[in-house]
């Protein structure tokens, strides 16, 4: 009986060892796909995004795409950026970010 009762904790252990594994695989796939960004990263200005450290995720709450007066037309994740010409995250900064007038 000790051997059977070793053998179910064993099996137990690796099952809950792998259902915390699809959990923390979902999470990650999950995180992945809400980050993705609204420009490709073969658009034609993206040199202008890098010289004005465009972020896809503002580090200032305060200064979101969403509040800039460059910003325009959200739909979703994305709107667009008068600066870029183009897609913009909502939640994204860059050097330029101008507070709404």
């Amino acid at each position: 009986m000790d051997a059977e009762h070793g053998m179910s904790a064993a099996g137990t252990a690796r099952r809950q060892l792998l259902q915390k594994a699809a959990l923390l695989l979902g999470v990650f796939t999950t995180s992945r796909a809400r980050a993705a960004p609204c420009a490709p990263p073969d658009e034609a200005n993206s040199g202008l995004r890098k010289s004005l450290n465009y972020t896809e995720s503002s580090p200032n709450p305060a200064q979101r795409c969403s509040g800039c007066s460059f910003f325009s037309d959200p739909q979703g994740d994305c709107g667009r950026c008068m600066i870029f010409s183009g897609p913009t995250s909502v939640n994204g900064h860059c050097d330029s970010w101008a507070a709404r007038g």
